[in-house]
């Protein structure tokens, strides 16, 4: 049964201590949400391809690349700031 197991899930039931069921349902919910993204992309560029041709479709490209760009240096500008204040009461705490 173990070399049956995928690998998201397998990781979720050695690591977290998850039975078999649970960490099976949270290793589908990346794939199910795959099919949704991919679906959306599909159909948004059509929707471009038809309005303005090869153009618009990469103007698409370019506009979720950098918005997926600024959120994540978002999230590590948070990240960042969190350390500091996690790190500057470790030094207090000493």
């Amino acid at each position: 049964m173990d070399e049956c197991k995928p690998l998201v899930a397998g990781y979720l039931y050695d690591q977290f201590d998850l039975d078999l069921v649970t960490a099976g349902i949270i290793a589908s919910c990346y794939g199910l949400m795959n099919l949704f993204a991919r679906s959306i992309g599909g159909i948004v560029s059509d929707k471009m391809s038809v309005k303005f041709g090869m153009r618009g479709k990469a103007v698409q490209v370019d506009s979720i690349n950098t918005r997926v760009e600024s959120a994540l240096l978002s999230a590590l500008e948070a990240t960042d700031c969190i350390k500091t204040y996690v790190e500057s009461a470790y030094g207090l705490s000493a």
